[in-house]
């Protein structure tokens, strides 16, 4: 069963709403995924709201549920001791509640193990039919070094927030390059591919984008991979070098590719793009460098 998922429940119109709780994330150990109210409304396919039951006001309280490996709501809880009309009515609508079961890809969890530098971060998707867990990281196999820029090839633009932190190299020739307009804590930049409406983003800011991407990326995955972004000692004030980011891809069962690389907040991320525009993609993110802030 998926773990238990807390809902918040409005009467007016009861509105499920799962609180998001934290994993506990070992090598061995049994896992209970929650879901929160976005991801459980995106990930329902039957969504049912009740009217509060006669002599209650609107409110909102918590029930919990657990939902089956058939995508059905198995069993409802009076986590908060609720007067009974109330939990009778929260209950008989959250029983009507459906979710894909887990052989149509239903909702489940992903587990993030980034080590320090010398092993391969991991991330696995966690299913209803897992217990336990026995994580072993590798060696590390594969990493993304950064350097310090140089002075940009002919008909490439450098993109970044100003002139220092991180940058990348766009090939002017190949794509389109769509400027934004700095908001108050990050900027986005975006290239498109010449034909068609393929995008990469680019996410400059101290916050803004996440080290890794959406778990839906990896549920809905073939396969994925992830590996450390590193820059060596000096290069970032005030750091010793070693790993600074992580950069994770992976294939979507319709042949389309994603990729997102995070640095220190900063980073790219493209979605269900063509193989194609993928690898055009790819040589712009390949060309992250490090432009380090002068000392005054």
């Amino acid at each position: 069963m998926f773990g238990g998922q807390v809902l918040h429940v409005r009467l007016v119109a009861l509105t499920l709403a799962l609180t998001m709780v934290s994993l506990c994330q070992s090598a061995s150990g049994k896992v209970r995924p929650v879901m929160s109210n976005r991801e459980a409304r995106k990930a329902a396919t039957i969504i049912l709201e009740a009217t509060a039951p006669p002599g209650f006001s609107p409110t909102e309280f918590t029930v919990r549920i657990s939902v089956g490996a058939d995508g059905a709501v198995k069993h409802v809880s009076n986590s908060d001791s609720l007067p009974e009309p109330l939990f009778a009515a929260a209950a008989k609508t959250a029983r009507q509640w459906r979710f894909p079961s887990v052989r149509d890809g239903g909702p489940g969890a992903v587990l993030h193990f980034v080590p320090n530098d010398g092993f391969q971060p991991q991330s696995l998707v966690v299913t209803t039919e897992m217990s336990t867990l026995k994580v072993t990281l590798d060696s590390e196999s594969n990493r993304l070094s950064l350097g310090v820029c140089s002075e940009p090839e002919l008909n490439f633009e450098r993109i970044g927030w100003g002139k220092y932190d991180l940058q990348f190299d766009v090939p002017l020739h190949d794509v389109r390059l769509i400027r934004g307009k700095a908001d108050v804590d990050y900027i986005v930049q975006i290239v498109k591919a010449i034909h068609g409406e393929d995008r990469v983003e680019f996410w400059f800011g101290p916050y803004a984008i996440d080290s890794t991407p959406d778990d839906e990326q990896y549920v809905e995955s073939e396969t994925f991979a992830t590996r450390n972004v590193v820059i060596p000692p000096g290069l970032v004030r005030g750091s010793k070098g070693g790993v600074i980011g992580t950069d994770t891809w992976g294939r979507l069962p319709n042949g389309k590719m994603w990729r997102q690389i995070a640095v220190v907040g900063e980073g790219a991320r493209y979605r269900d793009v063509s193989p194609e525009d993928a690898a055009l993609f790819d040589q712009i993110i390949n060309s992250a460098c490090w432009s380090p802030t002068p000392e005054n």
